[in-house]
């Protein structure tokens, strides 16, 4: 009787020690997938800056992307910011939120590498807080969420500050501006 269960016992510590075996391999694979997932987006993250119109940049060739939102027969103001995508990755914006307002691109929103890019939003009303929420993707589609904020110079509305942002609307990074 005590072979038997010396027996039952054996197969029940190999039979025990197989699944750990086999959870830790599987946990180890899972890891090693969110790894890789983690590098390859690493790679095609886009990195863009905000170039301050006093820096002396050629803006001439800028690609121009207009964002919308008028009710017709009203004044619109514009509020405006120059950028450059580095030669990291290609990006594509998806929104720009002002206030209650979410705005679309009207003409075009993939902006290649090393491209100088300028946002233009028409509006009808300037919020009181001046925080606009940029939406952007990668590639692959990995949303990146980005909040700029923006003042009056000069009689123009034009951004002040780039920030990188996660997805609740908490800060993440500051993206330090080129001099």
């Amino acid at each position: 009787m005590t072979h038997i269960i010396d027996a039952i016992i054996s197969v029940f510590c190999a039979a025990l020690g197989g699944v750990i075996t086999l959870l830790g391999v599987r946990w180890t694979i899972l890891y090693n997938q969110k790894q890789e997932k983690e590098k390859e987006k690493a790679v095609i993250r886009p990195i863009f800056y905000r170039i301050d119109p006093f820096q002396g940049y050629d803006t001439e060739g800028a690609m121009e992307l207009f964002f919308r939102f008028q009710k017709k027969g009203k004044m619109y103001q514009e509020v405006s910011g120059t950028f450059k995508n580095t030669d990291h990755a290609i990006m594509k914006i998806r929104s720009i939120t002002m206030g209650d307002l979410i705005y679309y691109p009207q003409n075009g929103n993939v902006i290649d590498k090393n491209m100088l890019f300028s946002l233009r939003i028409l509006t009808n009303q300037i919020p009181k807080k001046r925080d606009i929420l940029m939406e952007i993707e990668d590639v692959l589609g990995n949303p990146y969420f980005y909040k700029m904020c923006f003042e009056k110079q000069f009689g123009f509305y034009e951004i002040t500050t780039l920030e990188e942002i996660n997805e609740k609307g908490k800060s993440h990074k500051k993206i330090k501006q080129k001099n």
